[in-house]
């Protein structure tokens, strides 16, 4: 069936990330403290301070890793790993997250950071921008543009 190979890739990535991210969320459900909290006053920092340093700046960071990790996964040793991704040529949402599990680990490790309690990520903030980024990376993949974006 159509877009099969890339539905069972994306589950298997979505499958990964789930993984990463049950380590977080056994935490909190057994009242271990996490990175987030749910009001910035938790947080201990001003509104500014956050947007500018927390927020910026852990979006900058996340852009770099992600640009690099990319550039990496183009190096002849790394490439076999990253082919089948480039190897959708009708993209579609579907391969939006059909990656190889190797490339699924460098993508989410990420998650496991919110086990970490020192961080105090503003819990809303946080979760709102990973689904920012998780639609626009459907989009991205979607085969379409939207002149207006």
């Amino acid at each position: 069936p159509m877009f099969w190979e890339e539905s069972r890739d994306t589950i298997g990535t979505l499958y990964l990330a789930a993984c990463f991210l049950a380590w977080p969320v056994t935490k909190y459900r057994s009242g271990q403290t996490i990175a987030l909290r749910w009001s910035l006053d938790e947080t201990g920092d001003s509104l500014w301070f956050y947007l500018l340093v927390k927020l910026i700046g852990g979006i900058v960071l996340a852009d770099c890793w992600n640009y690099w990790k990319h550039r990496a996964l183009h190096w002849r040793m790394l490439y076999a790993f990253h082919k089948d991704h480039h190897g959708y040529h009708d993209p579609s949402c579907f391969a939006s997250f059909a990656i190889h599990p190797f490339e699924a680990l460098l993508t989410f490790w990420q998650l496991m950071l919110f086990s970490i309690p020192g961080l105090n990520l503003w819990g809303p903030v946080h979760i709102g921008a990973l689904v920012v980024l998780a639609a626009m990376n459907l989009y991205l993949h979607c085969g379409y543009a939207l002149t207006w974006l």
